[in-house]
């Protein structure tokens, strides 16, 4: 879980940043905004950062762009263990509809069956360093 005190603002100063500020101007969903958010994931992929499901209350994300840093603490666990003791950007990518579940033995799930509602708290988020 990341701290409100612990979030250091994204200055959107390299190249993804300004993706990300573009992103930020279209206050609607638009078709332009779309592409936009599928090109910055296409960056961000590039760019090998790392793709996770998390609540946006525990990484402080809620909307598709937005995005922060933080200095990961030497001691972190979970998905941002790799990063220990470095720099990195945080960018919500997507607000997941439905999730895959897995199935029980005893019970195979079919069709719909296999995924539910999330609930609307679970955001993608991509994770990766950065170097300003």
């Amino acid at each position: 879980m990341i701290q409100a005190h612990e979030v250091i603002a994204d200055p959107l100063s390299d190249p993804i940043g300004r993706h990300i500020a573009k992103i930020r101007s279209i206050p609607h969903w638009t078709a332009a905004k779309q592409q936009l958010v599928a090109e910055l994931t296409r960056q961000l992929t590039r760019r090998r950062y790392v793709q996770f499901h998390a609540d946006y209350r525990k990484v402080l994300l809620e909307r598709i762009g937005a995005s922060l840093t933080y200095q990961v603490p030497p001691d972190k666990r979970g998905h941002l263990r790799r990063f220990r003791g470095q720099r990195i950007r945080l960018v919500c990518v997507a607000v997941p509809q439905r999730v895959l579940r897995r199935p029980q033995p005893e019970k195979p799930l079919h069709g719909a069956d296999r995924y539910r509602y999330t609930g609307g708290s679970l955001r993608t988020i991509m994770a990766g360093v950065v170097k300003f």
